[in-house]
């Protein structure tokens, strides 16, 4: 799939794709536990502790004006959602 996603790009296909690994539920469901674990615990190093956000991987091609245009769309909706 992922092969798949950068092939759709460098075709022209597509001017961004937007991948999701097959294991980002799970790693969804670890990030949100570890917020919770930290949640609860008091002590000064969980304070400090942050947890890497999933994020999913977008293909764009760099030579290609829309292509770019459309990365940075997706990023700017991603950066809001994390």
């Amino acid at each position: 799939a992922e092969a798949l996603g950068k092939r759709l790009v460098q075709d022209g296909d597509f001017e961004a794709v937007l991948y999701f690994p097959p294991d980002f539920n799970k790693q969804l469901s670890a990030f949100r536990e570890q917020l919770r674990k930290l949640d609860a615990d008091d002590s000064p190093q969980a304070k400090l502790m942050q947890p890497v956000v999933p994020s999913p991987t977008v293909f764009f091609n760099t030579a290609n004006e829309k292509s770019q245009l459309a990365y940075r769309r997706l990023r700017d909706v991603l950066d809001q959602w994390s």
